[in-house]
This record gives structure tokens, C-alpha cells and sequence, in this order.
């Protein structure tokens, strides 16, 4: 019996191991030395007097004995997967620890009121939240989900539209001394801007009459961080569209005033993205009432 359990932890390592692309990210998601991991792939190996994979310094490549036991190793893990979310479901408790990462602007969202509230909820639960404004691949990176805003691509990841952004667009009184302020919305596009490097250089905007416009613009300073693009806003570096519970202080205080007021920014969409698999899904069913009171499923298959 005790070989038949070996073989299945080696059988799940190994699954891991193909799944992750690399033995080392195998050991950093099953928090295990490679040394181990490699051990349990040896073991494997000597018992079915089979090689399973051709390792590179780049990559590995599974053999065709590797293939079909693969299949088989995936289909258990999906089989126990399903079990332990079966009875997590009845529960209701989740266990264990979750990556989420999140765009650097949630620092001061609601959101991040709502997975609060959450991490309260599920005291069992370890997070580790990753806030970072640049798009990690989730199953390269162990990430269990991910908050990502914009347009998202097609792929294999599962997603859930929770909301859009409203943003404002604001300056600093400073320099709207110097550069007066604009009487019309294509007068933005001479003004300097702080925006982020990797959005395109134009804004669209609509207009309270349902007008549309589109500005294009130079910028003064790119930043990778929205807190970043307030920041140096405030200093009169240039204008800027924030979201708006980001400013709210600013605002009320006068230290940035928002400009051209019949035109307003579209919302940028909110989604959460993650990984398929039954562990993630029962962890955005667990979240969603925190973050969200009222919201349309809408599951596709789009990309990070």
C-alpha cells in the first residue's frame, strides 16, 4: 500500500512538473527543494523502466511513454481536485494559501476594502496579495487570480467582468496658472500629460450629449505605477486621468481640480482572470459577494 501512495505523490509531482514547464517551478509551488522533485521523477522512472522526460537548460520535453502518463496523472489530480472542492463547497471554508495579483491603482480601491472583508471571513486562508502593474503569466507564476483591467485577449483563462474604473480628468492649479485652463477639449492635446507607458498616447472621451472625441497627445513623463501618475501630477507636471477614488482627497481639497467637466473618460473595465480549475473557481465564488453586491456572470476564455 505504501508504494502505491509514493507513486501517486510522485504521479502529482510529476504532473506539476509538466504543468509548470520546469522543475524548479514545480519546487516553488509544491514549496519543495528541486532536489526532491527531481528525486520523485527518478523514482518514477526506475519503477516503469521508462524515461518520461528529455530535460534541456531551456525547457522540457515529454517522451511519448511520458505522454500517456501524463494523461493518466492529469486525469487523477482533476478526479481529487474535484473531490476536495466537493466538500470544500459543502463547508464553505477555504484552506490553504492563494496568490492574487492586483494592478498597483487597487491600493486605495473599494476592492481592496472587499478582499479585506474577505481575508476576514476566511481566517484559514493565507493571501498573498502581489500588487504590480506589469501582467504576469499566472500558471508560469503560480498565481491562483488575477484583477486585470482593458481590453483582455483570447486564451485558456477564466473571467469574470466585476466592474469598470471611473477615472477623472485632473490637473494641478499650478499648472493651470502657467498653461491656463483649457476652454476646449482639443486644447489637450497640446498640453503635457503624465500617463502610463504602456497605455496608447490618446484619451477617448464622450461628452455629456453623447459626443464623442478622441485627443492624441505628447506626453511629458511616462510612469509604469499609477500612484506614480497622481503623484506627479500633482506636482504640475502635466494632466492626467486617474481613477477617481484615487483623487477624492485631492479633489475636495483643491490640490488637483478636475477640468473640461462636460467631457467625461470611459470607464475601464475590471475583471478578475485566473486559471480553470476547481480550487480557483470555488475561491471567486468565495470572493465575489465581498467585492461585488450586484454583478452579470460573464465567464469566457480570455488572457491576462
Amino acid at each position: 500500500m505504501h508504494v502505491m501512495i509514493d507513486s501517486l505523490k510522485s504521479l502529482a509531482i510529476f504532473r506539476e512538473v509538466v504543468t509548470r514547464g520546469s522543475f524548479r517551478a514545480a519546487a516553488q509551488y509544491l514549496n519543495l527543494s528541486p532536489s526532491v522533485i527531481s528525486q520523485h521523477i527518478s523514482a518514477l522512472e526506475d519503477n516503469l523502466n521508462s524515461k518520461l522526460l528529455y530535460r534541456t537548460t531551456r525547457k522540457l520535453k515529454l517522451t511519448e511513454s511520458g505522454k500517456s502518463l501524463f494523461n493518466h496523472a492529469e486525469a487523477m489530480c482533476q478526479h481529487a481536485n474535484r473531490g476536495l472542492a466537493e466538500i470544500a463547497q459543502k463547508t464553505g471554508e477555504l484552506t490553504g494559501k492563494r496568490t492574487i495579483t492586483l494592478p498597483s491603482a487597487m491600493l486605495q480601491s473599494p476592492w481592496l476594502t472587499g478582499l479585506a472583508k474577505f481575508a476576514k471571513a476566511h481566517e484559514r486562508l493565507t493571501l498573498s496579495l502581489e500588487f504590480s502593474d506589469e501582467q504576469l503569466d499566472l500558471v508560469e507564476n503560480n498565481i491562483d487570480l488575477a484583477f486585470r483591467t482593458g481590453q483582455l485577449k483570447d486564451s485558456q483563462l477564466k473571467c469574470k467582468k466585476i466592474g469598470g474604473i471611473e477615472r477623472k480628468l485632473v490637473a494641478s492649479p499650478q499648472l493651470l496658472q502657467t498653461l491656463s485652463t483649457p476652454q476646449d477639449i482639443q486644447q489637450l492635446s497640446v498640453f503635457p500629460w503624465v500617463y502610463l507607458n504602456r497605455l496608447p498616447a490618446r484619451r477617448e472621451f464622450v461628452h455629456d450629449n453623447g459626443t464623442k472625441n478622441t485627443i492624441n497627445y505628447s506626453a511629458a513623463i511616462t510612469v509604469n505605477s499609477v500612484i506614480a501618475l497622481k503623484d506627479l501630477t500633482l506636482q504640475g507636471l502635466g494632466v492626467s486621468t486617474p481613477p477617481s477614488y484615487l483623487v477624492e482627497t485631492e479633489l475636495a481639497s483643491g490640490a488637483l481640480v478636475e477640468i473640461c467637466k462636460p467631457w467625461q473618460i470611459p470607464d475601464i473595465p475590471l475583471y478578475l482572470v485566473w486559471p480553470d480549475s476547481p480550487e480557483n473557481s470555488l475561491l471567486v465564488e468565495r470572493l465575489l459577494p465581498h467585492i461585488q453586491e450586484k454583478s452579470d456572470l460573464s465567464q469566457s476564455m480570455l488572457s491576462q
